[in-house]
């Protein structure tokens, strides 16, 4: 049986996933004047993204057993998230608001979160299981 931690925290990132890019595709307008965005088309794209990377992590959660390989593919996408958020405030400033450039850091701060609990998950369900993969 996948441990609780894993599977957990693989569903609520999938949830918070899905919810925030409907979010994106449907307030999309309110969005992107918080945000500062001068092209409302970023939040299109990061929404339908989100959404379909929600629908696949929740996939991915559902197994039993959960693909390793999976999960290390969503925490790659979880880590990458991060190192762009920190990217776009760090080096683009210019591009959001001030508000904006918080929302887009709390969010990285959440995925971070995600990332290391997934991997702690990850690693107890290697360990527990009778083939190392």
């Amino acid at each position: 049986e996948t441990n609780r931690l894993l599977k957990n925290t693989l569903l609520v990132n999938a949830a918070n996933s899905t919810v925030a890019g409907a979010l994106c595709l449907i307030a999309n307008g309110p969005i992107s004047q918080f945000m500062g965005l001068n092209d409302s088309v970023y939040l299109y794209i990061l929404g339908a993204g989100l959404v379909l990377f929600g629908l696949d992590v929740g996939y991915t959660a559902t197994r039993n057993p959960i693909n390793a390989k999976f999960v290390k593919m969503i925490i790659g996408a979880d880590i990458a998230w991060v190192i762009a958020s920190s990217l776009i405030v760090g080096l683009a400033p210019e591009w959001v608001s001030t508000y904006g450039a918080i929302l887009i850091e709390v969010v990285a701060l959440s995925v971070a979160v995600f990332a290391v609990l997934q991997t702690i998950g990850l690693k107890r369900e290697l360990n527990n299981s009778p083939q190392h993969a």
